[in-house]
């Protein structure tokens, strides 16, 4: 893909000597990505590739892949900027996530495996009516996690439905979210639940 562009425009990667050398060239988009997903995959590492996709939200799911280095490195940075939130591996943490992960068969039970033995619960924050957030709090109760990770918003309105019903009775739990961005009004009705 990068190989066509760069023809297609002119451009040297070997001779950037400030921004403007890149104006030139359009910026990577999930459209792009889309169409041109299988240009942008390196074909030497690509049977070792992690899939993964978003939940589509907002609209359509994006599909990526990543090789074994950036996981690594996405490891890394997860557990040195989880630890500033008090959160290390074999902390209790509940995960206020989307996209529940099927947990049939074999590899259901391997993934619920791995998630007891990291003493790491999944709550699907996808559904957000009462009865679901109502069975949120009552996983928080029964798990008392020490963090809770989870998409920020979706964490926002899970608090406020917390404190609008003085349903909290736990102790303070630090809180990552991540996702989205945090507003003030948000971490406020966080801090409070």
């Amino acid at each position: 893909y990068y190989q066509k562009l760069f023809a297609k425009h002119g451009f040297d990667p070997y001779r950037i000597e400030s921004v403007r050398d890149i104006e030139c060239l359009p910026p990577l988009t999930k459209e792009i990505v889309r169409e041109h997903r299988h240009e942008l995959v390196d074909k030497r590492t690509a049977k070792t590739h992690i899939h993964k996709a978003t939940g589509g939200s907002s609209g359509q799911p994006f599909e990526f892949e990543y090789d074994r280095g950036s996981e690594v490195f996405r490891q890394a940075m997860k557990w040195r900027t989880y630890g500033w939130a008090g959160y290390r591996p074999g902390t209790r943490a509940l995960h206020y996530w989307g996209m529940p992960v099927p947990l049939a068969g074999l590899n259901g039970w391997k993934i619920r495996l791995d998630r007891a033995l990291r003493r790491e619960l999944y709550v699907d924050c996808l559904a957000q009516d009462e009865a679901s957030l109502l069975r949120a709090v009552d996983a928080v109760r029964r798990f008392r996690p020490k963090v809770i990770v989870g998409f920020t918003l979706a964490v926002a309105r899970l608090a406020k439905f917390i404190v609008d019903r003085r349903l909290r009775d736990w102790d303070d739990i630090a809180v990552i979210g991540g996702a989205e961005p945090l507003f003030e009004a948000d971490r406020a009705v966080i801090k409070q639940a």
